[in-house]
C-alpha cells in the first residue's frame, strides 16, 4: 500500500470516527430527552393517583435525571415528608408487615387525642411507574429514531 493510499485510508477511518462520536452525542442527547419526556408522563399519571387533602403532594410531584455509572435515569418522586407514609402505609397496615404492631396516640389540630393502629397504603408514585412501563418504553424509542 503507497503512503498516498495510507493517508486516504487514515482519513476515512477520521472521518468515521468523527460521524460515529457525532450520532453518540446526538443519540444520548435524544436518549436525555426521551428520559425526561418519560418523566413527564409518570409525573402526570401519579399526580392523577395521588391522595388529595391539601393539594401539596399533587403539586410536589416532580422529576430529575440523574448519572448513574455513566448512563442517563430518570427518578419521578416527591419531597414532602409524609409521602411515604401514604405510599407504603402505616403501623398495622405497612406494606410488607414493616410497620408498628402496637396502637398509638397523638393530638389532632383541634387538640384532641386520637389513637390509631395506622393507616392503609395509598400508593401513587409505584402504580404509576408500573402503569406506564409500555409508554416509557414507546416515548423513549421514538425519541431515539428521529436520529436514524
Amino acid at each position: 500500500m503507497s503512503e498516498r493510499d495510507k493517508d486516504y485510508t487514515n482519513l476515512k477511518a477520521q472521518i468515521l470516527q468523527q460521524a460515529f462520536t457525532a450520532v453518540g452525542i446526538e443519540l444520548d442527547t435524544l436518549l436525555k430527552i426521551g428520559i425526561e419526556e418519560a418523566c413527564i408522563f409518570v409525573e402526570g399519571k401519579a399526580a392523577a393517583l395521588a391522595p388529595v387533602d391539601t393539594g401539596m403532594l399533587r403539586k410536589s410531584i416532580t422529576h430529575r435525571i440523574i448519572d448513574r455509572v455513566g448512563y442517563p435515569v430518570g427518578q419521578v418522586g416527591t419531597s414532602t415528608e409524609y409521602a411515604a407514609y401514604l405510599e407504603f402505609g402505616t403501623g398495622i397496615y405497612a406494606k410488607n408487615g414493616d410497620g408498628r404492631k402496637t396502637p398509638w396516640a397523638y393530638k389532632n389540630d383541634n387538640g384532641k387525642v386520637v389513637w390509631t393502629h395506622g393507616n392503609k397504603p395509598q400508593p401513587f408514585l409505584t402504580p404509576a411507574l408500573n402503569t406506564s412501563r409500555s409508554s416509557i418504553k414507546r416515548i423513549i424509542e421514538q425519541r431515539l429514531k428521529t436520529a436514524l
